[in-house]
């Protein structure tokens, strides 16, 4: 009996499933060479998965798929426009952001501190 359809991380070879090349790999081709990776692992140009490793300072979060971009910041950080984190300049402020103006506004404040203008 051989096989037509391979559940995920597998590929038919001579008519039998076979485990992709990479463990990592959601979908290989006929070569066995990944042309789909598992959630959390990006596809390279030499058809692997690499764990897709978010060292961005600050970043809790990156861009599905890129990780030279944010997409959620820490605590004390804000999102940039060039999808970077950028520390919140104010010491009592404990989370922060650009306001329409692309001017730090403070969005919340450290414990025993009160919001007033956009400052703490």
């Amino acid at each position: 009996m051989q096989c037509e359809t391979c559940v995920k991380g597998m590929y038919i070879t001579n008519g039998l499933c076979a485990d992709c090349h990479d463990t990592n790999c959601n979908i290989c081709g006929e070569d066995g060479l990944c042309k789909d990776c598992k959630k959390n692992y990006r596809l390279l140009e030499d058809k692997t998965c690499t764990e897709d490793i978010c060292d961005i300072e600050g970043c809790s979060k990156c861009v599905e798929g890129d990780n030279t971009k944010c997409a959620k910041c820490t605590f004390g950080h804000m999102l940039s426009a060039d999808e970077i984190c950028d520390e919140c300049s104010g010491s009592d402020c404990k989370n922060c952001a650009y306001d329409e103006d692309g001017n730090e506004m403070c969005t919340s404040c450290k414990f025993g501190y009160i919001g007033i203008f956009k400052d703490c």
